[in-house]
């Protein structure tokens, strides 16, 4: 416990020299905090973000009177300001979908920016597109589906579904309206200045519906103002401030890999994935361009194996599936074996890892010497985090010659980390854990007391069995394995791994895996 509170520490503890971005993120889960400092932390980054609590949680937005203050009073000269307009303007991604705040106060609210940006800062914003099933109050709750349903079938001039009452059609479009007004101005920001770069992601989706005209608005306003080169459309919200991050650190350190591209299946790069509204292949090199990086055919820096969105993407995949899986493990083996540079995206499925690639992955590939590797919720968020790891881990590479030893080890250990907590949750809890304990919460409040929660006791079963499978499967597999320092500086070996697993929110959707591991010297 004690070398995992000193991990921790050393995650929020400035370093002369560091480059410094100021965060206020989409919300507190770990994908947009935990996350983004880890990966930034790669590359002797720094993240800073506002209070855990002031940031909200789940159905309880953030706190968003704290922020333009707190944004003034952290900035110093040479940070880079990276600000989510969905949590200044409403109190997070979540709260971006509810009714609560009127158009003129979250229009309000992006006076900060201007502030920011006569202060002399560079600022990047992420902003969403809000996603077709949207709880806009809790009067509107009982017909959420019934609206995102038509909405997802629907343009501006369908006729509304009989079976929902009028005024919580208005309200579900009203939030669409406001939120889209909201991007407009930003992109009016963008092109005014204000902004250094706008990126507007697309919260799930699908490849017809409401969203779509809303995209087009969006694109149709860019290209007016001529800011093509400054705003970032494409799919996905979770992953994008790993990539934003990623993205700034390569254009400050001019480090831009080159990644080779390969899928599972020839030809399945040209179809929509699950929850996306663009054809993979889009989605991939459109997420390689806000992290730095540059497609290659063959001879890149990197190999990226792709294994693309099954058939049955929300369903745990036959036996018949399994002659797939192994196959790309296999190809996966032979190409760190011959000594290429390798990360793996699995989007097979949604929420979780494909077990079968998991299981042929353990037996056959040294997973310790991928670049990156991930296979959480959706196919934009799994592959924008894998891109983000590799671009961090390649400037880490380059910079890692210069590094006093002890930042070179810090760096390997983070890296490592990232790997082995990826596994433990996009496995080990999304595949495996998660599913015995959903019936467990059925029925359980959504909004419960911190401190009376019946998920304390949900989340201290889960805790207690992630942390022994994840312990045994480390002793197993990956204690005293030989690793390879960045920059060629020397080997070292896996020492002792501390782990801590906790539910971030009041529900079981995800979960919270903080992971270090200790390097040992080679003797």
């Amino acid at each position: 416990m004690k070398k995992l509170l000193l991990f921790c520490l050393l995650l929020a503890t400035p370093v002369l020299g560091r480059d410094r971005f100021l965060l206020l993120p989409l919300d507190n889960r770990p994908c947009n905090v935990l996350f983004v400092r880890q990966l930034a932390g790669i590359a002797r980054a720094e993240v800073v973000s506002p209070p855990d609590h002031w940031l909200g949680s789940w159905l309880n937005p953030g706190q968003c009177e704290r922020f333009a203050p707190w944004l003034k009073e952290q900035a110093r000269p040479g940070d880079r300001v990276l600000v989510s307009s969905d949590m200044l303007c409403y109190g997070g991604l979540v709260a971006s979908r509810n009714a609560g705040t009127p158009e003129e106060l979250a229009l309000s609210r992006l006076s900060v920016l201007a502030e920011l940006h006569e202060r002399g800062y560079h600022l990047e914003v992420l902003s969403t597109v809000p996603r077709l099933y949207l709880r806009t109050s809790e009067g509107q709750a009982p017909f959420e589906t019934a609206l995102a349903t038509w909405a997802a079938k629907a343009d501006r001039s369908s006729a509304p579904p009989e079976a929902v009452p009028p005024r919580w059609v208005e309200e579900y479009l009203g939030v669409r309206r406001r939120n889209l007004r909201v991007l407009l101005k930003l992109v009016e920001l963008a092109e005014q200045g204000v902004i250094d770069r706008l990126v507007v992601g697309q919260d799930d989706s699908s490849s017809q519906g409401l969203h779509f005209a809303e995209q087009q608005e969006v694109r149709a306003l860019v290209q007016a103002a001529g800011v093509e080169s400054k705003v970032w459309l494409g799919s996905g919200a979770d992953e994008l401030t790993m990539d934003m991050v990623a993205g700034q650190l390569a254009d400050l350190h001019d480090c831009h890999p080159a990644i080779e591209l390969e899928y599972s299946e020839a030809g399945s790069e040209r179809k929509i994935p699950p929850l996306e509204s663009h054809p993979l292949q889009s989605m991939v090199e459109d997420h390689l361009a806000l992290c730095g990086a540059r497609p290659v055919t063959e001879g890149g820096e990197v190999r990226l194996l792709i294994q693309v969105p099954s058939a049955t993407p929300f369903a745990l995949p036959g036996p018949d599936q399994q002659p797939k899986a192994y196959e790309f493990a296999e190809r996966i083996r032979e190409s760190v074996v011959r000594g290429r540079r390798t990360a793996v995206a699995d989007l097979a499925l949604i929420n979780r890892m494909d077990p079968y690639l998991a299981e042929a992955v353990l037996d056959r590939v040294p997973l310790t010497e991928l670049e990156g590797f991930a296979a959480w919720n959706t196919p934009a968020n799994a592959l924008g985090t894998v891109v983000a790891q590799v671009v961090v881990r390649r400037l880490a590479d380059r910079e890692a010659r210069r590094w006093p030893i002890a930042r070179v080890k810090e760096s390997a250990r983070l890296h490592l980390a990232f790997l082995l907590a990826r596994l433990v949750d996009d496995y080990g809890y999304q595949t495996m854990v998660r599913g015995e304990y959903y019936p467990k919460a059925r029925g359980l409040s959504p909004n419960p007391e911190p401190l009376t929660s019946p998920y304390l006791t949900l989340g201290r079963q889960v805790r207690v069995e992630l942390i022994e499978w994840a312990q045994r499967l480390y002793r197993n597999r990956f204690a005293d394995r030989l690793i390879q320092l960045p920059g060629k500086r020397g080997p070292a070996r896996l020492g002792p791994m501390d782990l801590q697993v906790v539910l971030p929110w009041p529900r079981l959707f995800e979960v919270e895996v903080r992971l270090d591991v200790q390097l040992k010297n080679v003797t």
